[in-house]
């Protein structure tokens, strides 16, 4: 009877760990420069899924590690940027998580589990002129498995969370860190990392190298 009792316990705990999941970053990077807009701006990236992905928190940029100055507003958008899927306003309250980069961290709020199936997304975070709370500009970045970086985009000209339509990567290399995703996979899994970019005339500025 103990040895019947030994085996089911171990089979629920081998049938536990196989369906385990933990929350992993799909953005993160190191190196770069911080930036901050020229204009109300709505900066992000777009992104391929190529397999599918459960997104659970919606995250945002914190440089410095020092709480950010004001509130901001992350969103997340199906492909023609017809839906808005997710979005949700990170503020200090906002749980904060590790990065690779020295230079900051990231404050994340969790939202209900999507599914994001393959094809195209967007998202997109609120940015203040000459907003404080910078982003960080051409750092080296890499994504996880099942998601492809695709390009930075922008909104210009708005504070109000809105489908960054503009895409921006003549102006600046990719890694403009502002939003970010936090998904759900199995364990074991290998974190690689994903990054951003965002520019243009308005907006995020590259910078002039001496």
């Amino acid at each position: 009877m103990k040895r019947c009792i030994l085996c089911l316990t171990v089979l629920l705990l081998v049938f536990g760990l196989a369906n385990q999941t933990k929350a992993n970053l799909t953005l993160d990077f190191v190196g770069g420069y911080a930036l901050s807009p020229y204009g109300d701006t709505i900066g992000g990236w777009n992104f391929n899924v190529t397999s599918p992905i459960t997104v659970n928190g919606l995250g945002f940029w914190d440089e410095g590690s020092n709480g950010l100055s004001g509130n901001h507003d992350v969103g997340l958008w199906n492909g023609d940027g017809t839906v808005l899927l997710a979005s949700t306003t990170i503020t200090n309250a906002s749980t904060p998580a590790g990065s690779t980069s020295p230079d900051g961290r990231w404050l994340f709020n969790d939202i209900q589990d999507l599914i994001l199936p393959p094809g195209n997304y967007f998202l997109g975070a609120t940015f203040l002129d000459g907003d404080p709370d910078q982003a960080r500009l051409e750092a080296t970045e890499s994504t996880i498995s099942g998601i492809t970086f695709i390009q930075a985009r922008q909104r210009v000209f708005t504070s109000s969370l809105a489908f960054p339509e503009e895409p921006i990567g003549f102006w600046v290399d990719d890694g403009v860190f502002g939003p970010n995703l936090q998904v759900a996979v199995p364990e074991p899994t290998t974190l690689l990392l994903i990054g951003s970019g965002l520019l243009g005339l308005a907006g995020f500025r590259r910078k002039l190298k001496k």
